[in-house]
């Protein structure tokens, strides 16, 4: 389930409307009159192609679908849509001038009305497959519009901790609720783009169990200035604030009070968010530090070609 769920802004998609997600790419979006099963289709009538297509059906809180549409154009042209909500004559048609501009879509308004499954299936889809079958993940302007879209699912994030840093590789710490035991995906939005959190990751009960501790790595030049962790599976969204802040030394992050607790007993400098950091041969990580952590964190594998731990 969602931790939290945004404020809901006014939205009206009773009748179909078009709005630019990236300088070719385009997002239409529709809220049918009644519930919607079947596949939803888009077709230009006026013969023009699209250079790829891919659709969404999102349940609304009143019981009817919002339908999305997200399309790519090889050329700016006057476009003639015929939409389509699979039942025989449930379908509308709208008309774009060559020269329309094209309003920035509102990330509030796509969310307000659907239900929180339908947020996550929102969030996890233009995040995981949109932006790389768009390639929209180092656009600017997608990732300022997927930043306000999880600040609209979730209005006060956790926060995530970069620990410790390997070269250009982040350890990333955050609490998820017990519950959420299988991760399906794990990505970093920030001002670098959209960046998919390696799959090998530390994820296990913590204390009493209702919290989970989940630590997961991604290649990054620097920290970003403002950057949030959208972790996801079957039991939703879990979003977290990447965060760098000093903290008291008994205060630290669990991952980085081990970092320091080993580092200390080991002879080894502490290791922090910008370093410093240890390679070996070929570039691979082979401080005893982090194989220390691998043991006592139970980590068998992780990053086989970046860490040496045992």
């Amino acid at each position: 389930m969602l931790e939290t769920v945004g404020s809901y802004a006014e939205a009206q998609f009773d009748a179909p409307q078009i709005f630019q997600l990236a300088p070719d790419v385009c997002f239409v979006v529709w809220d049918t009159p009644h519930p919607v099963n079947a596949a939803p289709r888009l077709e230009e009538r006026s013969g023009r192609r699209f250079g790829s297509l891919a659709s969404l059906r999102l349940a609304r809180l009143d019981g009817r679908s919002r339908l999305l549409w997200i399309f790519s154009l090889k050329e700016q042209a006057a476009l003639h849509l015929r939409l389509s909500a699979g039942a025989v004559g449930s379908g509308a048609d709208l008309h774009v001038k060559e020269d329309q501009e094209q309003a920035d879509v509102d990330p509030y308004a796509l969310t307000a009305g659907l239900t929180q499954n339908a947020c996550a299936v929102f969030v996890t889809t233009i995040l995981n497959t949109w932006a790389g079958m768009f390639r929209l993940g180092r656009s600017r302007r997608f990732v300022a519009f997927a930043m306000d879209l999880l600040r609209s699912v979730n209005e006060k994030p956790g926060v995530a901790d970069c620990v410790a840093t390997i070269g250009d590789i982040r350890l990333f710490e955050t609490f998820l609720n017990g519950d959420c035991a299988d991760i399906s995906s794990a990505v970093l939005v920030s001002d670098l783009g959209v960046k998919r959190v390696e799959k090998s990751c530390f994820n296990k009960q913590y204390g009493n169990g209702k919290k989970r501790l989940f630590v997961g790595s991604a290649s990054m030049e620097h920290l970003p200035e403002k950057g949030l962790l959208v972790l996801s599976g079957p039991w939703g969204l879990a979003i977290s604030q990447v965060g760098n802040r000093q903290r008291p030394a008994d205060a630290r992050p669990v991952v980085g009070q081990l970092c320091t607790q080993i580092a200390g007993a080991e002879g080894f400098p502490d290791i922090g968010p910008r370093g410093p950091h240890r390679t070996g041969a070929g570039g691979r990580f082979r401080s005893p530090v982090f194989r220390a952590i691998a043991r006592q964190t139970s980590w068998r594998s992780w990053r086989r070609d970046a860490f040496l731990f045992d």
